[in-house]
């Protein structure tokens, strides 16, 4: 059973198939404005698939905002994927430099110096700054690692 089936059948009907007004309706506060803007803001997160049921279901969640809350904040947090964490450092696994099997294209370059072999082949899951990082496509900061960390020393004075 869909949302809006369940809602509907919430409401008590009269022989008529009409709405019939509960004997406690004059009780119920109606949603204000604020609370209006937030339902409808989660009723076309939760539903996003069904667009042509957003205002019958605001109109049914309106009747009885506390509640109505309460069920689209909970089905709202549970779709939600958890939000990634804007401080993390990259892995190398994420990162467009490294290869199906594992090398690493910025030492085959040349271009990390501190790194002997060009046939490098990072081992660690760690998140690291890296100058030779390079984003993968569909990353929302597409700066290579130089852009990222501008003050990572590519050749430590003492190794040269």
């Amino acid at each position: 059973m869909n949302l809006l089936a369940l809602a509907r059948s919430a409401i008590p009907k009269r022989p008529d198939g009409r709405p019939e007004a509960a004997a406690n309706d004059h009780l119920r506060r109606i949603a204000t404005p604020a609370e209006s803007t937030e339902l409808m803001v989660l009723i076309q997160s939760v539903l996003a698939g069904s667009p042509d049921e957003w205002p019958e279901v605001h109109r049914i969640a309106v009747a009885d905002p506390e509640s109505a809350l309460i069920c689209f904040q909970a089905r709202a947090a549970a779709a939600a994927p958890p939000p990634p964490d804007r401080f993390a450092l990259p892995t190398c696994q994420q990162c467009g430099n490294l290869t199906r099997n594992g090398r690493c294209l910025a030492a085959g370059r040349g271009e990390l110096p501190y790194v002997a072999s060009k046939n490098y082949s990072p081992t660690s899951e760690k998140g690291r700054r890296c100058e030779g990082f390079l984003p993968q496509p569909g990353d929302a900061d597409q700066r290579p690692g130089m852009e990222r960390w501008p003050n990572i020393d590519a050749a430590p004075k003492d190794r040269i």
